[in-house]
This record gives structure tokens, sequence and C-alpha cells, in this order.
């Protein structure tokens, strides 16, 4: 089971494992978007955790694109 870079215990992560994932994605994680007849794109994933919304950006510094509620 592949959990981000995180050792797994009975497939569940621990809590400190936890905290600092929720961490790194308040800071911002860049993805990259592969499409089969265009060329790939990147995307930063970004959770607020105060409005529980997962946000994507394009640009650094540029308002985010779109944003779903957790």
């Amino acid at each position: 089971m592949a959990t981000l870079g995180f050792s797994s215990v009975n497939g569940c992560l621990p809590a400190a494992n936890i905290m600092r994932f929720i961490g790194e994605m308040e800071i911002g994680k860049v993805v990259t978007i592969f499409y089969s007849k265009t060329k790939p794109e990147r995307r930063t994933l970004q959770v607020k955790q105060e409005t529980s919304q997962l946000l994507w950006i394009r640009a650094q510094g540029v308002k985010p694109e779109g944003s779903s509620k957790l």
C-alpha cells in the first residue's frame, strides 16, 4: 500500500505522520497532471483547514484556480 512516502502500520498512518502530512498540505504540494493529447501541467494542491477546502493553484502567488469542500 503506497502512502505518499509515509510508513504505515496495518494500513493506518500513525497520528504524528497524519499531522505532518496535513502541515505539508497546508503549505502546498506541487503535482503534475498528465493528459493524453496535451503536455503535462503543474498545479499546487493546498488544504485550508479553517474552511475545510482543497485548493488548486496554477501559478505561485495567483488566486486559486478552483476549490472543493472536503
